[in-house]
């Protein structure tokens, strides 16, 4: 948790000095981003695997999922690169794996049919009362 604040204000403090100490401070932002990527890349991978999603996968959707839900270490991995070219770059690259990441990229849920004694089914005669 400290590495995220920490290559934040890096990061803000030494972009507009430019140089190397830009490149050297926009790298560091990006590898925590790539760290952070990576521990919930095996969280989410962990939790296919022991099965504590709520819906359940078949082996071919597990693994697109955990290839669309890690697609952004890729991202990451070549913003740390492109940080001591072009800082800004580098920064653009970031932005881009953000959007991605804003549309849903786990599992959809399916709606299950809600259960005959379940208070919320509509067509359950004890819940209309």
């Amino acid at each position: 948790m400290v590495c995220i604040p920490f290559g934040t204000s890096t990061f803000a403090a030494y972009l507009p000095a430019g140089h190397f100490d830009a490149s050297l401070a926009t790298a560091i932002y990006q590898g925590v981003f790539e760290g952070m990527s990576l521990s919930f890349g095996i969280l989410f991978w962990w939790a296919i695997r022991h099965e504590h999603l709520k819906i359940a996968l078949t082996p071919a959707a597990a693994k697109t999922a955990v290839i669309r839900f890690g697609i952004g270490n890729v991202g990451y991995t070549a913003a740390v690169g492109v940080a001591f070219v072009r800082p800004a770059a580098s920064l653009a690259i970031s932005a881009l794996v953000g959007i991605y990441y804003i549309f849903e990229q786990t599992p959809a849920r399916s709606s299950a049919p809600a259960a005959p004694d379940d208070p919320g089914n509509p067509g359950d005669p004890a819940a209309t009362g």
